[in-house]
């Protein structure tokens, strides 16, 4: 009998980010990039290429080099920023590009993932872990993803999330209502979950959002 591991039992959890961030530190320019959407699936082949699709953006005048290292049973996303004279992307989005990582070979067993999510403050890059994946074992195609997205409440009253990146700019709505106030439609959140069957209660997506981390930021909206 195949007994799910603790991880892949889906956990709200609903966490409220700081109001505001200072720092006295010296201003220098030190772009860094970030991830501001990454996706990827349940279980891959120890072959499988294309795993790991990140939408990433932080420095939109320089080009970047994503990685994926493994150490152990971990496996970390990295970005190099190179080339700060490049031309400026311009992309209203968020996100100036896309990368697939193709990971390197591994063993049969199961990898935790760690990534530099955007901040959903600051989009400065904080290095999280955003979830698990299998190699091998039974076949499953389910999509896991991690991102900053935006929260909105539409008329139907169902709650929707947007990742604030370029591509992928899906509206999916939440398979179980999650449990936030008005006042948290056109925020932005730090989002991690998985894509699971639509139905009605789902607000009637094919498709909808079941979550397992939701960070809201309720910074106080200029008056």
């Amino acid at each position: 009998m195949h007994l799910p591991r603790p991880h892949q039992i889906a956990l709200m959890s609903l966490v409220v980010a700081a109001a505001c961030k200072e720092s006295t530190a010296p201003s220098t320019y030190a772009p860094q990039a970030a991830v501001y959407w990454i996706e990827w699936t349940a279980t891959v082949t120890p072959s499988q290429a294309e795993s790991l699709r990140v939408s990433g953006g932080g420095v939109s005048c320089a080009s970047v080099v994503w990685d994926a290292t493994v150490s152990g049973t971990q496996v970390e996303v990295t970005a190099q920023v190179h080339n700060l004279n490049v031309p400026c992307l311009n992309s209203g989005t968020g996100a100036g590009f896309d990368t697939v990582l193709v990971l390197p070979r591994l063993q049969s067993q199961s990898y935790s993932l760690f990534a530099p999510m955007a901040d959903v403050i600051s989009l400065s890059p904080t290095e999280r872990f955003v979830g698990y994946f299998d190699v091998g074992g039974p076949p499953d195609t389910t999509t896991h993803f991690a991102g900053i997205v935006t929260l909105n409440l539409d008329a139907l009253g169902c709650w929707r999330a947007q990742p604030w990146s370029a591509s992928p700019a899906p509206r999916l709505a939440f398979a179980q209502a999650p449990p936030l106030g008005a006042p948290s439609s056109g925020r932005w959140a730090f989002l991690i979950g998985q894509l699971v069957a639509g139905s009605p209660p789902a607000c009637g997506d094919a498709r909808a959002i079941s979550a397992s981390t939701l960070e809201v930021d309720v910074t106080p909206t200029p008056q």
